[in-house]
């Protein structure tokens, strides 16, 4: 578990120095800024898919899933760039936090869907990630 949890904290600051670093770029077109992003990340990881194919995973794949996952993927960072692109140096802290807050909130939505249901403690905790967020970005 602990190499799990070094491995959140890796991601998370890896996610968290991406958009102040991309915002910081000037590119100020959202599709040359994640054409320009998607290369390097293609370039980095297709090696390392290639490396570690098998094709009975490949076969046993749930294709729904996998494209539904991909649109997402793909949606979310064309938004989150174009959001990027209209941030300045003092406003992408409050901007990234605001989206961090809502990411936060659907995995957490989807886990008490799956597991029964909201309770007082879970609605609080939602309550604190919006305040949070409010406190944050001030």
């Amino acid at each position: 578990m602990r190499e799990v949890l070094l491995q959140a904290v890796i991601s998370g600051i890896m996610f968290g120095l991406w958009p102040i670093l991309m915002q910081r770029s000037g590119i100020q077109n959202v599709f040359v800024s994640t054409a320009v992003m998607e290369v390097f990340v293609l370039t980095t990881l297709l090696p390392l898919g290639i490396m570690n194919f098998r094709m009975s995973e490949f076969m046993k794949m749930d294709w729904f899933f996998t494209v539904s996952a991909s649109v997402a993927a793909a949606l979310g960072v064309l938004t989150f760039n174009d959001g990027l692109a209209k941030t300045t140096v003092s406003t992408v802290s409050t901007y990234f936090v605001f989206m961090m807050v809502v990411q936060v909130i659907v995995p957490a939505s989807y886990h008490l869907f799956i597991n029964g249901g909201f309770t007082s403690s879970k609605l609080l905790g939602f309550a604190f990630a919006g305040l949070a967020a409010y406190f944050l970005s001030k």
